[in-house]
């Protein structure tokens, strides 16, 4: 899966999870009415769209679109040695 490929699953999570029709990449989580109900969601999604499992720590940390994008592109290249 491709950085942009990557980038577009994501968004597509959120735009289901939190209801709204657009999400940009710079998108704040919380900012758009997420909550640790809604992350639950997100992450378990995230997971079977990537195999990354997440917790809601890194949800917190990475509020974006952009950022979690980046730290799922990680733990992908980490666990698929070099992948991304």
């Amino acid at each position: 899966m491709t950085r942009n490929e990557l980038e577009t699953a994501v968004a597509a999570i959120w735009v289901e999870a939190l209801g709204v029709s657009e999400v940009q990449p710079d998108d704040d989580f919380f900012d758009l009415g997420g909550h640790s109900l809604i992350a639950i969601d997100v992450i378990d999604q995230v997971q079977k769209r990537t195999g990354v499992g997440l917790r809601f720590s890194d949800l917190q940390r990475a509020r974006t679109v952009a950022s979690l994008t980046d730290l799922i592109a990680g733990e992908m290249k980490e666990a698929g040695g070099g992948r991304e």
